[in-house]
Order: structure tokens, then sequence, then C-alpha cells
């Protein structure tokens, strides 16, 4: 298994890496580009996000991001206890659930978190509540997986948002066609 930590905090990296590399196979990042880098090369099950990653760059659009190359992958956010109302905007915008990055139990919380999180993942992955538009878009994205990963940001959400119009205008198409007969 494959984690991503996703932090510019050398004592989160640190920490999550010591607790939990007899588990997994662990990377890390700690520059906004290099997350869509690194999952473009390799395999990555389930993320850790520091919801105080990087000054530079807002960690919703870190997430956003993630969740359009890969909208099935396990997102944890590693939150502190004043980070509430951020958690609950990173849950709504699809991150899998969060952890107390400063507790004493937060290396079990994250293995628990990530257990919870690859089982659903497993399950949609089966088809289970995937919508055949959903499958759509990752068999389109899974052909162009290598060009993909050498756009930037701007340029990879304008290709998904070409593939939806497009989907969009065939449906309406098919719509059309059917009313005529």
């Amino acid at each position: 298994m494959n984690l991503l930590i996703v932090s510019d905090d050398p004592v989160v990296k640190k920490t999550i890496s010591l607790l939990l590399e007899e588990e997994y196979k662990i990377m890390h990042v700690s520059s906004y580009d290099s997350v869509i880098k690194i999952m473009g090369k390799h395999n990555i099950d389930v993320i850790a996000l520091d919801i105080d990653y990087d000054a530079d760059k807002d960690v919703f659009d870190v997430l956003k991001y993630i969740k359009i190359v890969d909208p099935y992958i396990p997102v944890i956010m590693l939150a502190t206890e004043g980070d509430v109302i951020r958690v609950i905007k990173a849950i709504r915008l699809g991150a899998s659930d969060y952890i107390l990055k400063t507790g004493k139990d937060s290396a079990q919380a994250l293995m628990l978190s990530i257990n919870v999180a690859l089982k659903n993942k497993e399950t949609a992955h089966n088809g289970n509540g995937v919508n055949k538009f959903d499958k759509e878009i990752f068999l389109n994205h899974a052909k162009m997986r290598d060009n993909v990963f050498s756009l930037s940001y701007e340029e990879y959400v304008q290709y998904v948002e070409k593939l939806v119009l497009e989907h969009i205008e065939g449906e309406e198409s098919n719509i059309r066609s059917s009313m005529k007969n």
C-alpha cells in the first residue's frame, strides 16, 4: 500500500513515517506541484493532507485537484483542534476523514481512518454507487493518463470541463433523437 503524505511540516512527515513505515510504503511531497506528479508516477492508495499545508497555496485547491485526478482516492486531513471549520469544508469537498495530527493516539486514528477509507474505495471500485458517467470519465481519463499528468492545473481543469460538456451534449442529442422517434 502506498501512502502519500502532503505536508510541508517535517515533524508531521517524520512522525507519520516512523509510525506507519511497517504497514505502508510512504512517499512525501511538500509542494503543491509535486502532488500531481507523484500521483501520475505512482499508484497512490491513500493521501494524508495537512490542512496547514503550503502557505502559498490554498489547501482546498489541492484537495479539489486531487479529487479531479482521482475522485475515489481517500484523502485524510491532518488537522489541529482549531481547524474545525476548515475540516468541515474539506469533508464537503471530498476528504474521507480527518485526524488530529497532535493527538497521542493520532497514529492509531490514522490507521483506522486509512482502513475505513480503503474499504470504502474498494466498494466504489466494485461498481456500487458508481454511475455510468463516472465510469466514462474514469476510462477516458485512463486513456489520457500520460498526457494528463503533463498538464498544468488550469489545463487539467479545462480538460475535465471539456469531457463533462461533451458528455452533456451527447446526452442532449440522445434525448432529442429519442423524442423524434
